[in-house]
């Protein structure tokens, strides 16, 4: 006898996390988690989880947050090879119930339902919920997504590409770090600072600028630096803070987010207690004519391990309800 069940899935560029929901035993999900760059595609990975948990499981709906742009049934992820078809997820499933989402649209779908304690304060300020709320997530890239809730409670979650917005330096040090990495890439975008491989890209800038050698080349190396006080990996940690609160600024600002901006990723998970939020606050606010608006803009950091799950889980289930109605 099988059981039915749905299938969400977090697709990010370095972890793809799969989980199965019975709907009749939603506290027994089969959950995996999967190396990207260990797979050589998205369809194997899916297949593997399916070959290892899905016995006796008949997926009736499925949702995926895939991290790049959704546009069509197509999806390539940014910062992998991997590709998300929607085709090819209907045969492997054997469902027609296919949903796909931007990863940070997806995390704004859970919004509504994350606990109090799944949910730190960082800025109170005055939360306004007429007004949009804001996603920003930090992992191998820069996600950004918006959240819109109708007074019925209607949800409208939309997805950005604003992480590969060219990243405007504010001092005099930004604008250097700015020019080293412009020599090496080009654009210099606001992922290329404000992500995973982005405090690699901040390391080798400050190296560059203080002349010494770049002996790390991985965010975790970066942070056990600064966990053990190397003066060079705080202060990269530190401006990656203040760079990010430069970029949630200028979000802010462009959606008038009064109803919160809520912090999330992988990045922000890894780096725990070492995480800056005062000098991102600090920075985020730091524009003489808005910084009365920006004062009142809640501050939230999100503490789920998998947000995307909540949203999409909620998503499937709201969708289910509707049509039983």
């Amino acid at each position: 006898m099988t059981e039915k069940a749905y299938l969400i899935a977090d697709v990010g560029g370095t972890n793809a996390r799969f989980a199965i929901i019975p709907l009749e035993a939603e506290d027994k999900a089969r959950v995996q988690f999967y190396k990207v760059r260990e797979i050589p595609t998205f369809s194997e990975a899916l297949t593997r989880f399916m070959t290892e948990y899905g016995d006796g499981i008949e997926i009736i709906s499925a949702a995926f947050a895939i991290a790049g742009p959704v546009f069509s049934d197509r999806v390539k992820l940014t910062n992998s090879d991997w590709v998300c078809d929607k085709l090819e997820l209907k045969t492997i499933l054997k469902t027609q119930e296919i949903s796909l989402f931007n990863d940070g649209e997806a995390v704004a779908l859970a919004i509504p339902d994350l606990s109090p304690e799944q949910i730190t304060v960082l800025q109170h300020g005055e939360k306004r919920l007429q007004h949009p709320s804001l996603i920003l997530s930090v992992g191998t890239g820069l996600a950004a997504a918006a959240l819109i809730i109708e007074n019925d409670g209607t949800l409208h979650s939309l997805a950005t590409e604003s992480g590969h917005t060219r990243y405007a330096p504010t001092n005099e040090q930004e604008r250097k770090i700015v020019n080293i990495l412009a020599n090496e890439m080009g654009d210099v975008t606001t992922e290329y600072l404000v992500s995973g491989p982005g405090l690699v890209n901040l390391y080798r800038a400050n190296c560059h600028l203080i002349k010494t050698e770049c002996n790390l080349s991985e965010p975790a190396e970066i942070l056990t630096g600064a966990r053990n006080k190397d003066a060079l990996c705080q202060n990269v940690i530190d401006q990656f803070a203040a760079l990010f609160g430069n970029f949630a600024s200028q979000m802010s600002l462009s959606w008038g987010a009064l109803g919160g901006i809520y912090l999330t990723g992988g990045v922000l998970e890894k780096l725990g207690d070492k995480f800056n939020h005062r000098l991102f606050i600090e920075r985020m606010t730091t524009n003489p004519r808005m910084v009365h608006l920006l004062h009142q803009i809640p501050v939230f950091r999100i503490n789920a391990e998998v947000p995307a799950f909540t949203g999409l889980s909620a998503y499937l289930q709201k969708r289910r309800s509707r049509r039983s109605e």
